[in-house]
């Protein structure tokens, strides 16, 4: 019974850190979502794309980055939809 108690008050202190660590990870994904929504909100997404159309040097270049913003804004949602459902 003893060796059985200690081995559960390890994994329970194991557990611990881990309830830790991923509570610091949620405040810091929410800190990150609660800026890139401030950051959507103040900067404007058509603005951005027509920046980077504009300052490309190509066609090729500009298809690239709007490409590259896309992804960001599409990971951007699911990042947000995922913080939804939990």
């Amino acid at each position: 019974m003893q060796s059985e108690n200690e081995k559960l008050q390890e994994e329970s202190k194991k557990l611990e850190g881990e309830i830790a660590e991923l509570s610091k990870n949620i405040v810091a994904r929410n800190e990150s979502l609660e800026n890139q929504a401030r950051s959507a909100q103040t900067n404007g997404t058509a603005t951005s794309y027509i920046n980077t159309i504009i300052n490309s040097d190509s066609i090729t270049e500009a298809i690239s980055r709007v490409a590259a913003m896309s992804e960001i804004v599409s990971a951007n949602n699911k990042n947000v939809a995922a913080t939804k459902r939990r």
